[in-house]
């Protein structure tokens, strides 16, 4: 039986979209091991936004732990959040939360846009 226990002191994995970029709460950051960079991209056929972590600073990578602030990270990228705007219906005049998970088979942090809580937080709120 493969069992994933569910650890109350960190909570569920949720990554915040907004019109400035995303916030990672602690679980996200857990899932992701803490890396020091991250490589965001955008699977189109199946609506993901997908997060992998790096330990070494690449043409494509941003800045991440060093980013910590009270439990949650936010990586400001306007023009990455415009880039997936393109593609998908995410209305961001407020802000939206997804519960995100860990895919082991592609050793990334996915976040499902199809299931975006439109009824989030206001935008400038930090979960």
């Amino acid at each position: 039986m493969n069992i994933d226990w569910y650890n109350p002191s960190v909570g569920t994995p949720i990554v915040t979209i907004a019109s400035y970029g995303l916030t990672f709460n602690k679980a996200a950051i857990s899932e992701l091991k803490d890396p020091p960079y991250i490589r965001v991209g955008y699977v189109r056929d199946r609506n993901f936004i997908v997060v992998q972590p790096v330990q070494t600073d690449e043409p494509d990578s941003m800045l991440f732990s060093e980013r910590k602030r009270n439990d949650y990270i936010r990586v400001n990228s306007k023009d990455f959040i415009k880039f997936i705007a393109r593609y998908c219906d995410l209305q961001l005049d407020k802000s939206v939360r997804i519960p995100a998970y860990w895919d082991d088979e592609s050793s990334v942090l996915v976040v499902d846009l199809n299931k975006a809580d439109m009824d989030s937080e206001e935008e400038d709120e930090v979960q």
